[in-house]
């Protein structure tokens, strides 16, 4: 009714019936993960859908690029897909807050204002997207914080880029300190012989 391909409408229904596998508070894959690692389930079924963010953007692509679903010209077929790699990869990338280094939270943002542009069916949106994202990820290795071999106390080198890195780092380093001393998501762990 709304005048949308019928192989994308189907397929938009199809894919959100599987990506609720990981969508909170559904998440039965998430749920099912969770005891196996000793872990909380609805912070699991939250951190997987953070990290899968770019499957709940693919359905909506097969909306306005049918191309993506085979249907077009191979050149059409050929640019939908290439620009949907790379602009849900970045989109990801944005997500998590790393590429080969923390990103900055501003960078981050520019990083998801380029990948929706490249969502957008159109050459010129596509390249506009692009150039953005290639700019954000060169400004990053400019704007990341690299920890220094001065020999100074075992791991505050990794703290000090953690602290600088964004909060995602943070988080990820204070989980680790917890791991190391044997505290993990509330669990007690066990006494060792």
């Amino acid at each position: 009714a709304l005048g949308v391909d019928e192989m994308a409408a189907h397929m938009f229904a199809f894919y959100f019936g599987i990506v609720s596998n990981i969508t909170p508070t559904v998440a039965l894959a998430a749920f099912a993960a969770a005891p196996l690692a000793r872990a909380n389930p609805m912070a699991t079924s939250v951190a997987a859908a953070r990290l899968g963010i770019a499957a709940f953007i693919i359905p909506v692509m097969f909306v306005y690029q049918p191309a993506l679903l085979m249907q077009g010209s191979p050149t059409e077929i050929l640019q939908a897909s290439l620009t949907a790699a790379f602009g849900l990869a970045t989109l990801s990338i944005a997500f998590v807050g790393y590429f080969s280094a923390p990103i900055a939270l501003p960078l981050r943002l520019v990083m998801i204002v380029g990948a929706g542009m490249m969502i957008v069916p159109e050459v010129r949106t596509d390249l506009a997207g692009v150039a953005v994202i290639l700019l954000a990820l060169l400004a990053s290795r400019f704007f990341t914080v690299t920890t220094s071999g001065d020999g100074s106390a075992p791991g505050a080198g990794k703290k000090a880029a953690a602290a600088q890195g964004g909060l995602l780092a943070r988080l990820m380093a204070r989980r680790m300190e917890r791991a190391a001393v044997g505290e993990g998501d509330g669990q007690v762990a066990a006494e060792a012989p």
